[in-house]
């Protein structure tokens, strides 16, 4: 068999996923009033890889083995600053 019949159909993959789903995200800022004109935050970005393994085997034949989670990666850090008095955001600084 070819290594594509390894991979879950598309029928089979998560609902957001099978619609095209850009890990974006939308996120909303406030602040107390009467506070300072700026605030800094940072956001941890990250990601988790499945990965599958084929090793073929001359006598049987194509051996596949998934791996959920077999990369996990949360080590991208961005700090941004917000400005409450004309309402924009800028990035501050990443590791």
């Amino acid at each position: 068999g070819s290594a594509r019949e390894y991979f879950a159909p598309d029928n089979q993959l998560p609902p957001l996923v099978q619609s095209g789903f850009n890990p974006s995200f939308i996120t909303t800022l406030s602040h107390e009033k009467g506070s300072s004109d700026t605030s800094e935050f940072e956001i941890s970005y990250g990601r988790n890889l499945d990965i599958t393994y084929a090793t073929l085997f001359p006598r049987t034949g194509i051996y596949a083995e998934r791996k959920h989670n077999a990369f996990v990666n949360r080590n991208f850090v961005v700090r941004y600053e917000v400005n409450w008095k004309t309402h924009e955001i800028k990035v501050k600084g990443h590791n």
